[in-house]
């Protein structure tokens, strides 16, 4: 944050925010660990990150530090940012009715099909390369490895793309 100076009106102040200096504080511990790496360790890591500096790289590894994402719907609720979660399972709902995942019916229906499936909401902050929130994920995912073959389902579909499948579609 940039904050005004009342003493001198041209000049600005940096005022960090606690979780920025947290951050700031991370990354200098991560960049030391980097730097205190061999030559060739430093080497292979630079050659694994690709385009991203050792920088980038501390930053990142700061981020997924500080930003702990919910593990429970309870947790996501329950914090600072729940009307951000709120929406973003609001989201997650509306695309799973859009694309027809599921159709709505009664327990009694339901059972007489077979055991009921559980589920589990996965939360995900996404950020920016810079490190701010990009936005915040949440998916629904279902709890598959309850089901028994042969009892519950009777095969499974993996669909799969070649490259040659690829190139020929080219």
């Amino acid at each position: 944050k940039l904050h005004h100076n009342e003493n001198n009106k041209s000049a600005y102040v940096r005022i960090e925010t606690y979780e920025g200096s947290i951050r700031s504080e991370f990354e200098d511990i991560g960049l030391a660990h980097i730097e205190s790496l061999s030559h060739n360790q430093q080497r292979l890591l630079k050659q694994s990150l690709g385009s991203k500096s050792l920088t980038e790289f501390a930053t990142i590894c700061a981020n997924n530090i500080i930003f702990e994402d919910p593990i429970t719907v309870e947790e996501a609720l329950r914090g600072d940012h729940a009307a951000d979660w709120r929406a973003a399972m609001d989201e997650e709902i509306a695309n799973l009715v859009r694309f027809n995942c599921f159709n709505r019916v009664s327990k009694a229906e339901a059972l007489s099909h077979g055991k009921l499936l559980q589920s589990k909401w996965v939360f995900k902050t996404k950020l920016n390369s810079d490190g701010s929130v990009q936005r915040y994920r949440a998916r629904l995912v279902a709890k598959g490895f309850m089901m028994t073959k042969g009892v519950d389902y009777y095969e499974s579909f993996s669909p799969v793309f070649s490259y040659p499948s690829f190139r020929m579609v080219m």
